[in-house]
């Protein structure tokens, strides 16, 4: 199931954005001409209308603009769009819920993309968090990265150039429409990662992710988002550990807050984890939770389990040791 978002809009925005710095919507050209007609048909006096549209704007009276915006032929920015949503309301003594109706209009259609001012790369932003987007929303508070300064920067690491190329990146181009370059970043260490403000904003401002955090979102969440937002914290930051001497699923954190609230998911969804264990390393302080038993791994491994490409397999095969030592139990018991 997918869970609708409302009309995130202005959640784009940034208080320090500026006409070169804005995000651009591409082919909202069919509103602004809706607008344009409204004006021409229902104003009592269009040219002053027009003047005084043009001065909200910032532009010229003669100015090109605005017929680039109806035909599409220059995208407009959110916070123009905005003012003419505004301006429309204050001429032709429309409502506010006329404004969002028309905004709302606008926000659900399936035709308009993202932008910033360089127009290099225009991309889809969701409408609905759906399994595929709540299980990247877990991966990026698990092990993600962003950061404004570098160019507004979403990243992911991971070891695996497997998962990367035949998991994540296939998820973000499905998700946002754009094809996101992996980089090497040490010996067996890799990242996918792009510069892209309207994602960051959209996981920033929108989606509000921070790594090491559970976002205020999740608890709204149905039992499917919640097992694939579980699913994508674990593949980011669990561990399977299945050997003649050890079998253990676990995840591990800075934060012991981050991990109490993993397990209270967890439990929801029919899995319990036990409370957070403290390691202190030479590489500093972090703690885990971990499954306490086997019938609790093999909750783990249907109600919730793993996208990863090497995780998944681990996990299998230690679901399958936990039958093939059970069956042996059984038949040594009772012959």
């Amino acid at each position: 199931m997918s869970f609708v978002l409302g009309n995130y809009l202005v959640d784009l925005l940034d208080s320090d954005d500026k006409k070169e710095s804005s995000l651009y919507l591409n082919n909202a050209g069919w509103l602004v001409r809706e607008i344009w007609c409204d004006l021409l048909l229902y104003s009592p006096n269009f040219n002053q209308t027009r003047l005084s549209l043009s001065i909200a704007l910032g532009i010229s009276n003669n100015s090109g603009a605005l017929y680039a915006y109806k035909n599409n032929r220059k995208a407009i920015s959110i916070e123009t769009l905005l003012i003419l949503l505004y301006f429309w309301k204050h001429c032709l003594n429309k409502s506010d819920a006329d404004l969002h109706k028309r905004l709302d209009e606008f926000f659900y259609r399936e035709d308009w993309t993202l932008s910033t001012h360089s127009k290099n790369q225009k991309t889809r932003v969701p409408k609905v968090i759906s399994p595929k987007l709540a299980y990247l929303m877990g991966w990026m508070v698990g092990d993600g990265h962003l950061k404004k300064s570098h160019n507004y920067l979403v990243k992911l690491s991971e070891k695996s150039t497997d998962q990367l190329n035949f998991v994540l990146k296939p998820l973000f181009k499905e998700l946002f429409d754009i094809n996101v370059p992996i980089f090497r970043r040490y010996k067996n260490g890799y990242a996918l990662q792009v510069g892209s403000k309207p994602i960051y904003r959209f996981f920033k401002n929108v989606l509000q992710l921070k790594t090491g955090k559970i976002p205020d979102l999740v608890w709204h969440f149905d039992a499917l988002n919640k097992r694939y937002f579980l699913m994508g914290v674990f593949d980011a930051e669990g561990h399977v550990i299945c050997s003649s001497t050890c079998r253990r699923v676990a995840i591990s954190q800075k934060d012991p807050v981050f991990l109490e609230q993993l397990r209270i998911i967890g439990s929801s969804l029919g899995v319990l984890f036990n409370s957070p264990v403290k390691h202190v390393t030479r590489l500093g302080v972090w703690y885990s939770i971990n499954l306490g038993s086997t019938v609790q791994t093999r909750n783990f491994a249907s109600h919730v389990g793993s996208l990863h490409v090497e995780k998944s397999k681990k996990l299998e095969k230690l679901v399958t040791r936990i039958g093939s030592s059970e069956s042996c139990r059984s038949s040594i018991l009772y012959g």
